[in-house]
């Protein structure tokens, strides 16, 4: 069975960061006016939009290293990044509320009109890579070998069914 291709780590984290400079252009003009432009506004965005970057980056590493154990392996370690993103965002995002008192409404926002979009150019980075992946060989599980189609259902009345009803009830 052919190999799988790697994951295009450097394309990947080249979009995602181009990505994140629009929403962080977007954010800077946007943002702060929304919410009268209370102090500390524009530090909330730059803020969040640097977690969601840092963040994103370092999910992307397990992802790029995951081919070896083929496309599941690419998805399991996509989820559990994202996992762990959110997670950190999160956390961040508690910790800019309470500790560094920053305006819950441009933390809030930025981080959502940044994780959003970032989270929706991963998801299909993802399946375009997954696009690439050979499939298996014609034949699926059966690897090729003939499946018997003349086999007879049992009936209703068998043993087997009754001693399932019985366990049942």
């Amino acid at each position: 069975m052919p190999t799988a291709p790697s994951f295009p780590l450097g394309r990947s984290m080249m979009i995602v960061t181009i990505v994140i400079a629009a929403m962080l252009a977007l954010e800077l003009l946007l943002v702060p006016n929304m919410f009268g432009k209370p102090d500390g506004a524009t530090k909330a965005v730059l803020l969040m939009v640097a977690v969601v970057w840092v963040t994103g980056m370092i999910s992307l590493l397990p992802v790029s290293k995951a081919g070896a154990k083929g496309p599941l392996g690419v998805v399991k370690a996509f989820f559990i990044g994202m996992g762990v993103r959110v997670i950190a965002a999160v956390l961040m995002l508690a910790y800019a509320i309470k500790g560094l008192l920053l305006p819950e409404g441009p933390l809030a926002v930025a981080l959502m009109m940044t994780y959003l979009p970032v989270l929706f150019v991963e998801t299909r980075l993802l399946i375009g890579y997954l696009k690439h992946v050979p499939t298996p060989p014609t034949g699926g599980p059966t690897n090729g070998k003939k499946i018997e189609t003349d086999a007879k259902p049992q009936s209703a009345d068998d043993d087997t069914n009754a001693r399932c009803s019985e366990a049942l009830a």
